[in-house]
């Protein structure tokens, strides 16, 4: 429901509704990473990179939220920062053996 409501552009019903599945299961690193994308969406964006990162806390592997720290990053002129985690996301997929990841960029 808060991701719908996200779509609707209903920023704070979706942030609440979002906030309270994390409060039901905390260690959803989805849970995280749509909070944050919503956040991102609201403009509150610090609060938007935390949720990101705790997103990738949980799981590592965690591909959107990977993606979407690095474009938020980048999207705030936070170039280096961006590139260093959009490089880890890369290198880590090919070496994880995600083929829909794995470019010819990087030789």
């Amino acid at each position: 429901l808060g991701v719908i409501a996200c779509q609707a552009r209903q920023y704070a019903a979706a942030i609440d509704l979002i906030e309270r599945a994390i409060s039901v299961n905390p260690r959803h690193p989805a849970y995280h990473s749509n909070l944050a994308e919503t956040l991102r969406q609201a403009g509150q964006v610090e609060r938007a990179l935390a949720e990101f990162r705790q997103a990738l806390a949980l799981d590592p592997h965690f591909t959107d939220a990977h993606l979407n720290l690095g474009l938020t990053l980048y999207h705030e002129g936070r170039h280096d920062e961006a590139t260093d985690n959009l490089l880890l996301l890369v290198l880590g997929s090919q070496f994880m053996g995600y083929p829909f990841l794995q470019t010819n960029v990087i030789h």
